[in-house]
């Protein structure tokens, strides 16, 4: 197929678009910031754009490819005008969006694809305004969406969340500051069971026209757990302190039953195997043996 991801260049889009190319399919990625030759996957065609100010240039590529996957930070606005640049005679047959299972209320119940959201943070409100311009731009235009849930993707050094916190501490020998008391609880997925679960739902007939998917793990870990499993995985204790609290869900948990169902697979990788992935890929990155700048 014909595919079409922004947000190509990210930490999740730059697993995306390797797994695809692998399967044979022909992928463009549009990004905004200049990119070197050597940090371009072979076989996927780069397309810069500034979306924020002239979504025109990816109007024509818009048009002629299979899939579209959305996979940026949100912004409704932005969604507004890319969705402008469609044509009613495209070939656009699907559109992938990636979202977050923090649009559930804070609970320390799994959440399922049925439960109401409960957007809190500008993010999660974005999030789910983009969620409501698809849906009702993809049925006024019979074209197939999929809204993929996300858990806390994690894995790797383009990663911005929680846990590439810990391992750059522990590369850098700086503290780490903890917002709030650390026992926040969040569904982590590891990025090559998420990015396998993507290229599912992209190549897989989908019955319906609309789907919402959660992408996640089913279990919920809190930010001191993590810290204890990773000072296991370096063997290194990991020095914390506690800063002032952010407006943020105590828990929320995804329910993946739907997933797991539909594409008869459990996520590959638990936390702990997750995380000692991740230690192995920050090691690759760094050069380093260690995380603890002691080689």
């Amino acid at each position: 197929m014909d595919i079409l991801i922004l947000g190509g260049t990210g930490f999740i889009g730059e697993y995306l678009c390797k797994g695809l190319v692998g399967d044979d399919h022909n992928v463009t990625t549009a990004h905004f910031t200049n990119i070197d030759d050597s940090n371009k996957i072979n076989n996927v065609n780069y397309l810069q754009a500034d979306l924020n100010n002239k979504v025109s240039a990816i109007k024509e590529i818009i048009n002629k490819v299979d899939i579209l996957v959305i996979a940026l930070q949100p912004n409704s606005l932005r969604m507004q005008k890319i969705l402008s640049t469609i044509q009613k005679k495209s070939n656009l047959k699907k559109v992938l969006l990636l979202s977050t299972l923090l649009v559930y209320p804070s609970s320390m119940e799994k959440q399922s694809e049925q439960t109401v959201p409960c957007p809190a943070t500008k993010y999660e409100q974005e999030k789910i305004k983009e969620e409501k311009l698809l849906s009702e731009f993809t049925k006024n235009n019979n074209i197939q969406l999929t809204i993929a849930r996300l858990g806390n993707v994690y894995g790797d050094v383009k990663n911005k969340g929680i846990i590439n916190y810990i391992f750059l501490s522990i590369l850098k020998g700086d503290p780490l500051i903890i917002n709030g008391d650390g026992k926040q609880i969040r569904d982590y997925i590891f990025v090559e069971d998420a990015v396998n679960y993507l290229k599912l739902l992209i190549e897989k007939k989908q019955n319906t026209q609309n789907e919402i998917i959660n992408l996640c793990s089913g279990v919920g870990v809190s930010i001191i757990e993590i810290v204890k499993i990773i000072e296991k995985i370096v063997k290194k204790k990991i020095q914390y302190k506690f800063g002032k609290p952010v407006i943020e869900k105590k828990c929320v948990i995804g329910e993946n039953l739907k997933i797991v169902k539909l594409l008869n697979r459990q996520p590959k990788f638990n936390i702990k195997k997750g995380l000692n992935k991740t230690y192995l890929n920050y090691l690759k990155n760094t050069g380093l043996t260690r995380l603890d700048n002691k080689t």
